[in-house]
């Protein structure tokens, strides 16, 4: 080999190794690039006796971390505290399928006389098409007829078409030991309970685990609800729960942007904290989405907030938080 193509030869070598050192500096770059633009969720629901939320893993590590994703440091994207409240019972228009589930007719045009322009009201073709409690008339899903004895609260399931398990007695029928039925007609209280309401009264109430067929009796309707979903609100025009309606003066409940908050707190880390005290004057989470009369306790108050039943007697009620973040990584 002459001397020209030894130096051909070095410079293709050198060149060769400049392309793979370009091309592996480009793929870190790329690569950290693209670690910087993934974005991770992360929620978790208040416990109502502590008011702590825990955000952790399956494993038990803090979901708010980049420790395990390759490193970098949290960016906080968006983050929120809520009212469990999936069909919107807080709000001027609940879901349509809970209106119906609570006893509220449909026209058309979507749920009667409920102001939501936007409402679809729910189409049949046979009942077996519509849920527990309705019936198919007109190619719409109707709620079903009850029959409630309004002295003794006693639901007559001879003369009513919910179907599924019809409840020992109205929820709402005052009880204690001067009453008919101090124990709700119940006596191993695995269905209802005489609850006290706070005011000096108490009324029977359905256990959250657990699920029965009762009646929507406001405004002289005698239609099929089911109970605990259709606990703590009205049954009107729309399913609208008492304690966090959008127009409670009292309470003020609305979703709580708290991003900034999280973001002082969590920015710049490589992993944020584990759990989080809602309650705390100092919460990263900053203030709960409902104002409460300090009288009555955390857990009191979580009470009248909406229920959704789940299977199993799994249950959800109160306060969560949810968000988004991405993980920094160093230029």
């Amino acid at each position: 080999m002459d001397k020209w193509a030894k130096i051909l030869l070095a410079f293709l070598i050198i060149a060769v190794a400049i392309v793979i050192t370009f091309t592996i500096f480009i793929q870190a770059k790329a690569a950290s690039d693209n670690t910087s633009n993934v974005v991770y969720p992360f929620s978790g629901n208040m416990d109502p006796t502590t008011g702590i939320v825990t955000l952790t893993d399956s494993s038990g590590n803090p979901q708010i971390s980049c420790a395990n994703k390759g490193g970098g440091t949290i960016n906080i994207i968006a983050s929120f505290t809520d009212i469990i409240d999936p069909y919107g019972t807080c709000s001027p228009a609940s879901n349509d399928l809970i209106n119906v589930s609570c006893g509220i007719p449909q026209n058309a045009s979507g749920n009667n006389g409920n102001g939501n322009k936007n409402a679809k009201p729910i189409s049949c073709s046979t009942s077996a098409d519509c849920g527990v409690g309705m019936n198919c008339l007109g190619n719409l899903c109707q709620p079903g007829s009850i029959s409630v004895d309004p002295k003794t609260g006693l639901i007559d399931s001879s003369k009513s078409s919910c179907g599924g398990n019809y409840c020992p007695l109205q929820p709402g029928t005052v009880c204690g030991a001067k009453t008919a039925y101090p124990d709700c007609n119940d006596p191993t209280g695995s269905v209802m309970t005489c609850t006290p309401n706070g005011l000096g009264v108490s009324t029977c109430q359905v256990n959250k685990g657990v699920s029965c067929m009762a009646g929507n009796l406001q405004n002289g309707r005698n239609t099929c609800a089911i109970f605990p979903l259709c606990s703590n609100a009205s049954l009107d025009k729309t399913v609208l729960n008492n304690s966090c309606a959008y127009n409670n003066p009292n309470t003020l409940c609305r979703p709580r942007d708290s991003s900034a908050y999280l973001a002082s707190h969590c920015n710049g880390k490589s992993q944020c904290d584990g759990t989080y005290d809602l309650t705390s004057t100092s919460s990263p989470f900053g203030p709960l989405p409902c104002h409460y009369n300090t009288q009555m306790s955390l857990q009191d108050f979580v009470d009248t907030l909406p229920i959704s039943p789940g299977s199993g007697g799994n249950y959800s009620q109160g306060f969560y938080v949810h968000g988004l973040y991405s993980c920094i990584n160093p230029k």
